[in-house]
């Protein structure tokens, strides 16, 4: 079955503290006779969120995430999400380190 996707994305460094990635993604199934009624034929979603990094070994923040989805007949239903994300890098090479 054809598809058809396209994707954009766009990171923005407010300052040295805080960032964001805002974005959006569509995909589209060109569907045939012989699939149901109930085949996946777009979906949608979108993101956006506010990430801060106090120190260069960590990131944090939450983010809004937006999706839906249409069936070849027509029906369709969306979602709503906020999440939290946290993000801590380290290295064996610095874990001794005092």
């Amino acid at each position: 079955v054809p598809l058809l996707g396209i994707t954009a994305y766009l990171d923005v460094y407010w300052s040295k503290l805080f960032c964001s990635a805002i974005g959006y993604s569509t995909a589209m199934m060109f569907n045939t006779g012989l699939q149901g009624p109930d085949a996946f034929k777009t979906g949608q979603y979108a993101s956006v969120n506010l990430l801060a990094a106090p120190a260069s070994n960590l990131l944090f923040g939450p983010e809004l995430l937006w999706g839906k989805r249409t069936d070849k007949d027509g029906a369709s239903g969306t979602d709503l999400r906020v999440q939290v994300s946290l993000k801590y890098s380290f290295s064996s090479t610095n874990a001794w380190k005092l």
